[in-house]
């Protein structure tokens, strides 16, 4: 479990750090480069809620999982599961706004992907069906043995 907290602090700090960078590319260089026509139909007219969005709001939540895993804080765990479910909402707010697709949406879909599964495994409840489907594919052995 220290690894699986280790490597989701890590990702956290990645999210976070892309996010900002993503928000800095939308609100300085216009977009990064995409087109403003990729907005038509969408309620923005520039990149820019968009970019504040991203680095403040996904990027705000996955720092603030990051600094709440590391100082141990109660709630982190929640936190963290909110940070994941935010940069799966991001994605799939994107593809539904902007008419494109890129491998970076896989990529971050599938941290969002990861991030919630590392926050359940430290809930043990990853663990715990894993540890229910080997007990059934175990073979009894009868009162006293354990598995």
């Amino acid at each position: 479990m220290k690894h699986a907290r280790a490597t989701l602090v890590i990702l956290f700090l990645f999210g976070a750090f892309s996010a900002v960078v993503g928000a800095v590319m939308a609100l300085v260089f216009n977009g990064a480069g995409m087109p403003l026509a990729s907005l038509e139909g969408s309620p923005f007219h520039s990149f820019v809620v968009p970019g504040l969005i991203l680095g403040l709001v996904v990027g705000g939540t996955q720092l603030l999982a990051a600094l709440a895993l590391l100082a141990n804080r109660q709630w982190s765990l929640l936190a963290a599961a909110v940070a994941g479910f935010g940069m799966l909402i991001w994605i799939f707010v994107e593809l539904a706004v902007i008419h494109g697709y890129s491998f970076l949406q896989a990529v971050y879909f599938g941290l969002g992907i990861v991030e919630l599964a590392l926050v359940l495994a430290l809930l043990g409840v990853a663990g715990s069906a894993v540890a229910v489907e080997r007990d059934r594919a175990a073979p009894d052995r009868g009162p006293g043995f354990s598995r």
